[in-house]
C-alpha cells in the first residue's frame, strides 16, 4: 500500500516533491520468488505493469487533486486581499467623508494620518476639489493643486478608479488610486507582493465581474483573461489548472492558473518511483496470490472445527498513556492456531469466517474470552479498560449489543471499562450506524475508530458519530523522524482529536524517539506498540506489562 503526497514550497516553488511510502511484508524467503517467477513469469510482468501503470495514475491524480486544492487556496487569498484592500478604501471614504473638520485644516491632515496609521493597506489619504489634489496626510496642503487624470474606471456607487499611474506628487512612484466625493486614497504597489514570488508555474488576474477591466497582475498571466471569460474548465491538457472566485458584495474576481502539472514531465524521477514502487507493490502481490493458489492451505473444514468450539488463543497488548508511562489498558488480538498447532494467518483465517457467516460468533467468543480473562484488572480500583475490536456489522447486530451487556453484566465488569474498536473499512448504512452507536454510548462503552486514516471515510465517521477516541495506523508512527509528508499526519490527528476531546492512541511506538515525540505532540495520547510489549497471553501479561510508579 502507497500513499502519494504532493507539496508545495512558498506556494508551487521548485522545491516541490511527491513522497511515497511502501508498507509491504514477503512470505518466507527469496528462493521461493524466484522459483514463481520461472513458472509464472507472464502473469507476475502483467501484475507489475498494471501495477506500474496504476501507480502512476494514482500519483497523477493526487498531483492534481492536491494541486487544485492549493491553487484554491491561494486564489481565494488572493480574493480576500483585494476585497480587504477595497473594503478598507470604502471605510476611508465614510470617515473622513463624515469628519467634522474643514477640509484640509490642521485637524482634518492629523485624522487622515492617524487612519494611515491604523489602515497599513493604504498609502496616502488626499483632498480634491474640481478634480484637483489640494492635500494630502503625507504632503499636506499642496501649494498648488494638482489636475487628476481622467478615471480609468467609474463604479456604481460613485467610485473613481486609477490603476498604475505614476504618482502626481512623485513621479518615481507608482500607485493605484481610488475616489470618492472629495476623498481620493493611494494604495502601495506592494499590496500583492508577496503573491509574485511564487513559483513561475504561478499566474494570476485580478478583475472585475464581467472581465472588462484588469486591476493587477501578477506574473505572466497571458491568456487568463481569454480563459476566464470564455470559461475554460478547471483542467487543460498539457497540465494546466484554472481556478477562479467572485466576491459576492464587490465588483472584484480573480482567476489564477498554474502550468505544468504533470507528473511524468515536471518530476520525471518521482515518477519513475511511483511506477517502481507500483509495480513491486503489484509484484508482490502477485507473488502472494500465486503462493496462496499454490501452497497447502488450512483446510476450510479444519478452520471451521476451531471456530466452533472455540479453540481461539487471545493476545494482549498493554496501552500505555505517555505521559507519565502508565498502563491504563489493553487491546485484545485474536490467534489462531490449526489442528496441528500452527499458527493460521489472518488473511486466510478471516477470508474463511466471512465465507461461513462466523466472524460474528468470532466476535462473541473474543468479548467473552477477553472480558473474563481481564476481570480482575477491569473491576480494579485503577484505571484500566480493555479494548475489543468489532465491525460496523457487530455493531449494528442489537443481538451482539444485548451479548455485550449480558457478558458485562455477568462478570460485574463496568461499562466504561470496555471499549470497543470499529474499523472503518466497513460501510452501512450511516442511520443504523449511528444509532447503533449512540445506544452503545448511552450504556457507558466506549467507541473508537480503529487505524484513523487508512480505512474508509475517516472524517465522516468522525464528524457523524459520537465517539470517544481514534486510533493512528502504525503506518504513520513509523514515519516519525524521517523527512516524509506522511510523519506530520501524526501531529494533524492529535490536533483534530484534541479540538473534538477525543482519546487518541497511537499503534506501532517502537523507540523512545517516537514517544518522545507523541509526548511533545499530546502528551495524553496512550501509547501502543514493541517499546512496552509485545501482544502476549494473559498469563504473561502481568508479568511483562510496563507500569510506572
Amino acid at each position: 500500500m502507497f500513499a502519494v503526497v504532493a507539496l508545495f514550497d512558498n506556494g508551487y516553488g521548485d522545491k516541490s516533491v511527491l513522497e511515497f511510502r511502501k508498507s509491504f511484508t514477503t512470505a518466507k524467503g527469496f528462493s521461493g520468488v524466484i522459483r514463481l517467477f520461472r513458472s509464472d513469469a507472464l502473469s507476475l510482468a502483467c501484475f507489475i505493469i498494471v501495477g506500474a501503470i496504476i501507480a502512476m495514475g494514482i500519483g497523477q491524480a493526487a498531483f492534481v487533486r492536491i494541486a487544485k486544492a492549493k491553487l484554491d487556496s491561494v486564489t481565494l487569498e488572493l480574493l480576500n486581499q483585494s476585497s480587504r484592500v477595497a473594503w478598507v478604501s470604502i471605510d476611508t471614504f465614510a470617515d473622513v467623508n463624515n469628519d467634522k473638520y474643514s477640509i484640509c485644516s490642521d485637524a482634518n491632515l492629523e485624522q487622515m494620518r492617524y487612519i494611515i496609521f491604523q489602515r497599513r493597506e493604504l498609502y496616502d489619504i488626499g483632498r480634491t476639489h474640481n478634480g484637483q489634489i489640494i492635500c494630502t496626510a503625507n504632503w499636506g496642503r499642496l501649494k498648488l493643486p494638482i489636475k487628476l487624470p481622467k478615471p480609468q474606471r467609474h463604479l456604481r456607487n460613485g467610485n473613481l478608479l486609477w490603476m498604475h499611474v505614476r504618482s502626481a506628487m512623485d513621479n518615481r512612484l507608482v500607485l493605484d488610486m481610488a475616489a470618492h466625493g472629495d476623498v481620493i486614497v493611494f494604495q502601495p504597489p506592494t499590496t500583492f507582493t508577496s503573491y509574485e514570488r511564487l513559483a513561475p508555474f504561478f499566474s494570476a488576474v485580478i478583475l472585475s465581474h464581467d472581465g472588462k477591466f484588469v486591476y493587477s497582475t501578477l506574473n505572466d498571466a497571458d491568456g487568463l483573461l481569454k480563459n476566464f471569460r470564455d470559461g475554460v474548465p478547471g483542467f487543460e491538457l498539457g497540465g494546466k489548472l484554472m481556478s477562479s472566485f467572485c466576491a459576492d458584495d464587490l465588483d472584484v474576481c480573480v482567476v489564477s492558473n498554474v502550468k505544468r502539472i504533470n507528473l511524468v514531465n515536471r518530476y520525471p524521477i518521482i515518477a519513475l518511483e511511483l511506477a517502481c514502487v507500483g509495480g513491486v507493490a503489484a509484484g508482490g502481490f502477485g507473488f502472494l496470490e500465486i503462493r496462496r493458489r499454490r501452497r497447502h492451505s488450512v483446510p476450510a473444514e479444519q478452520v471451521k472445527r476451531v471456530i466452533a468450539d472455540g479453540r481461539l488463543e487471545l493476545a494482549y497488548q498493554p496501552l500505555v498513556r505517555i505521559r507519565d508511562q502508565r498502563m491504563v489498558g489493553a487491546e485484545a488480538l485474536l490467534r489462531v492456531r490449526d489442528e496441528y498447532g500452527q499458527p493460521v494467518t489472518p488473511d486466510i483465517f478471516v477470508g474463511i469466517a466471512e465465507e461461513a457467516n462466523l466472524m460474528g460468533k468470532i466476535t462473541r467468543i473474543v468479548v467473552h474470552k477477553s472480558l473474563t480473562e481481564m476481570k480482575d484488572r477491569l473491576i480494579g480500583e485503577r484505571e484500566f479498560y480493555l479494548s475489543i475490536n468489532v465491525s460496523v456489522k457487530d455493531v449494528t447486530d442489537p443481538y451482539f449489543q444485548s451479548y455485550l451487556e449480558e457478558e458485562s453484566d455477568r462478570l460485574s465488569i463496568p461499562r466504561h471499562r470496555i471499549v470497543l474498536e470499529l474499523t472503518e473499512r466497513s460501510t452501512t448504512d450511516g442511520e443504523r450506524l449511528l444509532a447503533a452507536v449512540s445506544r452503545l454510548r448511552s450504556r457507558g462503552y466506549g467507541m473508537y475508530i480503529d487505524d484513523l486514516g487508512t480505512g474508509y471515510s475517516s472524517l465522516a465517521l468522525l464528524s457523524k458519530l459520537p465517539i470517544t477516541g481514534v486510533k493512528v495506523d502504525r503506518i504513520f508512527t513509523q514515519s516519525i523522524g524521517k523527512e516524509a509528508v506522511s510523519s506530520t499526519i501524526v501531529e494533524k490527528i492529535c490536533s483534530l482529536a484534541e479540538s473534538l476531546k477525543v482519546a487518541v492512541v497511537i499503534e506501532g511506538v517502537e523507540t523512545e524517539e517516537q514517544m518522545a515525540y507523541i509526548r511533545g505532540l499530546h502528551p495524553e495520547a496512550i501509547g501502543q506498540g514493541y517499546l512496552w510489549s509485545v501482544p502476549v497471553s494473559a498469563n504473561q501479561f502481568a508479568e511483562v506489562l510496563y507500569d510506572a510508579a
